[in-house]
């Protein structure tokens, strides 16, 4: 669990570092949103980042309505891909643009869009595509060890 949380507090990082001084939204790790009501469908990103034009709107307590629309998961023991696959489907149904699905021990990431789903592997590089255009995050750097080597 630590290489997880390790994981999600570089992405949330990143998008900070790249969201915060551009005014562009809110990043957060482990906020719930309500995807669905009656019944409730909840779900909550390790890593999430939703655009200013809705930042205002969001409620300082309690559960976030609708979908992020940047949407982070990342793999942990316990998870099964279909799993994740089927949590991807669920954001972009609910209107989010852009899941990154993050594979530290395969050090890869699946990128799901309402377009459709692509691979990255370790050599490549994350974007925000219309999302966050102009942000890009090279996997490598996510997998890269500190010098404890955990």
């Amino acid at each position: 669990m630590l290489e997880h949380g390790r994981v999600a507090a570089l992405i949330a990082s990143r998008l900070i570092v790249f969201t915060e001084p551009r005014g562009l939204g809110v990043v957060t790790v482990e906020t719930g949103f309500v995807l669905e009501r009656e019944p409730d469908t909840m779900r909550g990103p390790d890593v999430s980042f939703v655009r200013s034009d809705r930042s205002e709107l969001l409620p300082r307590e309690g559960f976030v309505p609708g979908a992020p629309n940047l949407a982070v998961e990342i793999v942990s023991p316990g998870n099964s891909m279909n799993h994740l696959f089927a949590k991807a489907a669920e954001y972009i149904s609910a209107g989010s643009e852009l899941v990154w699905i993050v594979d530290s021990k395969r050090e890869t990431a699946i990128v799901v869009t309402p377009a459709g789903t692509q691979s990255v592997d370790r050599d490549g590089i994350l974007d925000g595509g219309t999302t966050l255009p102009g942000f890009t995050l090279p996997l490598a750097e996510l997998f890269r060890r500190n010098p404890g080597n955990l």
